[in-house]
Formats: C-alpha cells, sequence, structure tokens
C-alpha cells in the first residue's frame, strides 16, 4: 500500500469538501537552511540539490570511501558492483558537474551521514509513473510540481515559485530516482528531468554488448520525517553571571552621561 498516494488523496479530499481551487505543499527551512521539510509528504530534502559534487571536490578520497562502505547496490538485475567509474567519466571528470551513475547515485545515497542522520536515500516512485504531473506517487514530482510550481515541459529554473529559493544548485537534467524498472531487459531505473519535468526510466549504461559507456545523472537525496530544529543551547550560569551584573553597570553609564549634559 503506498502511504505516499493516500496522503495526496486525502489532502485533495480535504480541499476539494472546503471548496479550495488551489494547493501548495508548504516547505520550512531547517537546521539553517541545510535541509528543507515538506509537510505535505513529511519528507526532509537537502537544499544543496548536488551536494555530491561539493563534498567530492573537498574529500579526494570519498569515492574510495564509498566503495569500500557500501561494496555492491541492489538492482533489476541483482546486486552490482560500486566501481570508480561510477562516479569518474573520463571525457566529463565529476568534480565538474557532480554526476554518476545509477549505481554511484545510490552508493552515496546509502553512504551518506549529513546532519546527525544516516538514512538519507534517492527519492522514489510509487507507481510507475511516466511522464508530466507524476506526483501523486512520485516524491521529486511532487517536489517539483507542488512544492516549487513547476510547469510541464518548462525547465524547473525558468518557471518556478518562491519555495525554489530555498534550495541551492539545483541542476537541469537528470536526476536518478531510487526505483527500479522492473519491466526494463536492462538496468535502469526511473528519473526525472528537470529541463521539463518529466519522469521517465533512464539505462545504468548503453550498448551492453559492444564496448558500452555509462550514463551519468544527478543524485538529490531526501529522507523520511521532519528534522526539526536543534534545541537552543543554554548559556552557562558565569555567563548569566556576568549579563546580569553587566546591566546595572551599563545604566549607571547612562545615568552619569545623561547628567554631564
Amino acid at each position: 500500500m503506498n502511504t505516499l498516494f493516500f496522503r495526496r488523496l486525502l489532502a485533495v479530499l480535504a480541499l476539494l469538501a472546503l471548496g479550495a481551487n488551489t494547493a501548495s505543499a508548504e516547505l520550512i527551512s531547517r537546521r539553517g537552511g541545510t535541509m528543507i521539510y515538506d509537510s505535505d509528504t513529511n519528507l526532509t530534502w537537502l537544499a544543496d540539490a548536488n551536494l555530491l559534487r561539493k563534498q567530492l571536490a573537498q574529500d579526494p578520497d570519498l569515492v574510495g570511501k564509498i566503495i569500500q562502505s557500501v561494496g555492491t547496490v541492489y538492482t533489476n538485475w541483482g546486486d552490482i558492483e560500486v566501481k570508480y567509474d561510477d562516479f569518474i567519466d573520463q571525457d566529463y571528470p565529476y568534480l565538474r558537474d557532480g554526476k554518476v551513475t545509477l549505481i554511484g547515485a545510490r552508493a552515496w545515497a546509502s553512504y551518506l551521514d549529513y546532519g546527525g542522520f544516516d538514512d538519507w536515500r534517492l527519492p522514489e516512485d510509487g507507481s510507475g509513473c511516466t511522464g508530466y504531473y507524476c506526483y501523486f506517487y512520485s516524491e521529486m514530482g511532487s517536489l517539483l510540481y507542488e512544492g516549487l510550481l513547476g510547469r510541464p515541459g518548462v525547465p524547473i529554473d525558468k518557471a518556478h515559485g518562491p519555495n525554489y529559493g530555498l534550495f541551492e544548485n539545483i541542476q537541469i537534467g537528470t536526476y536518478w530516482l531510487g526505483n527500479d524498472d522492473r519491466t526494463s531487459a536492462r538496468i535502469s531505473s526511473y528519473s526525472m528531468y528537470t529541463y521539463s519535468n518529466f519522469q521517465s526510466t533512464t539505462l545504468y549504461r548503453d550498448g551492453f554488448n559492444n564496448g558500452s559507456w555509462y550514463i551519468y545523472g544527478h543524485a538529490w537525496a531526501v529522507r523520511q520525517g521532519d528534522v526539526g530544529e536543534l534545541p537552543a543551547v543554554p548559556l552557562p550560569g558565569s555567563a548569566w553571571l556576568f549579563l546580569t551584573g553587566l546591566l546595572p553597570a551599563l545604566q549607571r553609564c547612562r545615568r552619569l552621561d545623561a547628567s554631564r549634559r
């Protein structure tokens, strides 16, 4: 049973009962703007839609760490070994745009430990929807169409609502989703094209039997639930004593200054 679908269905029915004409998801900035919570789908997104590129630039050993930690990724063709080729394209080095293969994207999301959470993953679609307006089941479709108010056939950076500014580094291209196309005869996954807000399927690599080459896209991590805000750190007792002692002194200085005028 797809819980995202039923949440969206109940929300629409409630709006119809209230006579509402339009609806948009509420996106809430979290943790100093590093994460964005979607209260409609109960998902938290990374605010940086291309965080992997930044991490690779900061840590030259990251690919090796991911390979050693994750090892293999499950697909509709079975377990696939994670390789350097999943992160490094000889013609287009990964440091340029952060693109990875389907296997690289899943391995990175599985490895990711960010903001104190290690349950990040790629966004998913529970229906096998392809085309425009895949948002009833699709987590990324919901974000693009309802959260960011994107339009079909138009790049998301060209047409969007005010929530777009909550995010950074949204790439115009292909974003990998976390579930396979089970009907495909080759290793493939659902993906979202942000240059048209169209959801489809994309192969892991092409030309399997004849000098195959890998296909690269972007990775954007999401997790279930609200991360909330970190509690305010209380000042130590000595700091409160200092501040309470400083206030009367400041008041005396103000009175002396006023008497000299």
